[in-house]
């Protein structure tokens, strides 16, 4: 059997494969939403999905790609998240294959990098 890491994972494809499996199951959310937050995402689009999650989990309220359109059409952003298509295309990633706490990992490490290198120019300018 191959290991799902045998292959390099892209933060493009950890980022999509979590919140593809958010959008597919609620017993996720407990463990990884105190380690990933929406500046952690490397994509504006997944920023502002992640948001729409967050604050549907904040009053109480189920998780899917309808719940999730419907909060981001009401803040303004449904086209700019990539659109209902999109939203929807992110359940397509297996995402049983990887726990969601190693994704989220690999969110928030890629994010430490980041803000290293942010930090690095700020001091060399």
């Amino acid at each position: 059997m191959t290991h799902p890491f045998d292959r390099t994972l892209s933060l493009l494809d950890a980022e999509q494969t979590f919140l593809g499996g958010l959008l597919l199951s609620t017993r996720a959310r407990g463990a990884i939403a105190r380690e990933v937050r929406p500046e952690h995402m490397s994509v504006k689009s997944h920023r502002q999905i992640y948001q729409a999650m967050i604050d549907l989990w904040d009053r109480g309220q189920m998780v899917g790609v309808r719940a999730v359109r419907d909060q981001l059409a009401a803040d303004g952003t449904l086209d700019e998240a990539g659109g209902e298509r999109y939203l929807a295309s992110l359940t397509a990633f297996d995402s049983r294959m990887i726990p969601a706490r190693d994704l989220a990992l690999v969110i928030y490490g890629a994010f430490l990098g980041r803000s290293e290198v942010c930090q690095k120019a700020d001091e060399a300018s």
